[in-house]
């Protein structure tokens, strides 16, 4: 069974027909091919969410509640969803920072993992003891290196990698003792530990960065080697429109999706290295005239490095998506770089 929402595997690429073409139809005429990219390594039923109930595995996502996948190695999500007749350029994954430990940074991993959910110290020791080799081979490292390895580079996939925010740490220039910068540090330190020892090579453009917090993303490009920081991309994801309460509200039980406020818009008009908003139109519906005005008073402090938009669709019924996409075409003037999509497979319960 497989949800009603997501498009199922088996239906691509004949499915994003109608899709794409609400999308082409923004920023004409188009400079680019407009990027496909599979949200959670692609796999909505098989991604790493976090410990199942009773403590001994690591649970994908779920559609039924009456039970849930095992998730994958996102290394294998990553190939199954790179399959050339799927016709998918790029893949998302999310990423947290363990507490630090002797047991989990095998490697010099750095204890980062690709997981949806965060967790405490003591769920952090379970999965050490129970999940041990599955984190090693789901850590963001080793991730990036099978990436590279495979040849995905040359054939112009990309890959996306959301540093998951603390709730209170959206804005700019938010520490909270550490916690809002912790993990854009420590993506930081990997990146440049491995770049030094030719364990990765970003020349191509092929690694971008992610977030709801603008204090994640400055604290990532800040602790990245000077070499490095223009090597790969960084975008701020918008979550709820401020005018949307009660939406906002709604989408907390599946995780922290802050407010869109005006710092974090400023944030997009004025910093020069942010290179991309992520949006929905659950989140932002009336996206057009707001995105707009962002891109206007953006000129002011770079004229050569407009903002890139990338809509993603979610659970959204796919006629809604288009009409919702549709009304906004005559207010939004500015070019839709990418599409990000929910992708599922079929799965029974045992």
């Amino acid at each position: 069974m497989v949800s009603p929402n997501r498009l199922q595997r088996d239906q691509l690429p004949a499915a994003l027909t109608p899709l794409l073409q609400t999308c082409e139809t923004f920023g004409t005429p188009r400079k680019t091919k407009l990027e496909i990219i599979g949200h959670q390594a692609g796999s909505y039923r098989y991604y790493p969410m976090g410990l199942n109930s009773s403590k001994d595995d690591i649970h994908g996502n779920n559609w039924s509640s009456r039970c849930t996948a095992t998730a994958k190695d996102v290394t294998a999500l990553m190939d199954q969803t790179f399959e050339p007749a799927k016709k998918i350029d790029a893949i998302e994954i999310d990423v947290h920072a363990a507490d630090l430990d002797k047991a989990l940074c095998e490697k010099g991993n750095d204890c980062i993992f690709v997981m949806h959910n965060n967790h405490n110290t003591k769920e952090w020791q379970i999965l050490a003891e129970n999940k041990k080799a599955y984190l090693n081979e789901n850590s963001l490292k080793n991730v990036l290196i099978h990436f590279s390895k495979a040849g995905y580079i040359k054939n112009n996939k990309h890959l996306y990698v959301e540093l998951k925010s603390t709730r209170g740490c959206n804005a700019p220039n938010q520490s909270m003792g550490g916690k809002c910068t912790n993990l854009g540090e420590r993506v930081a330190a990997l990146l440049n530990n491995m770049v030094a020892k030719n364990e990765l090579d970003l020349s191509d453009h092929w690694l971008s960065f992610t977030s709801f917090s603008a204090s994640a993303l400055e604290a990532l490009h800040h602790h990245l080697n000077t070499g490095i920081q223009d090597s790969i991309g960084y975008a701020l994801i918008a979550g709820m429109h401020p005018l949307r309460p009660i939406e906002w509200g709604l989408a907390q039980a599946k995780g922290s999706v802050p407010l869109f406020t005006e710092d974090l818009q400023q944030f997009a008009e004025q910093t020069v290295w942010l290179d991309s908003i992520w949006f929905s139109v659950q989140g932002i519906p009336k996206f057009g005239k707001l995105f707009q005005e962002i891109s206007d008073k953006r000129k002011a402090y770079t004229k050569d490095k407009p903002l890139k938009f990338t809509v993603a669709t979610y659970s959204l019924k796919y006629d809604r998506f288009n009409l919702m996409m549709i009304a906004q075409t005559l207010s939004f003037q500015q070019e839709l770089s990418a599409i990000m999509i929910d992708i599922d497979d079929a799965y029974s319960c045992p």
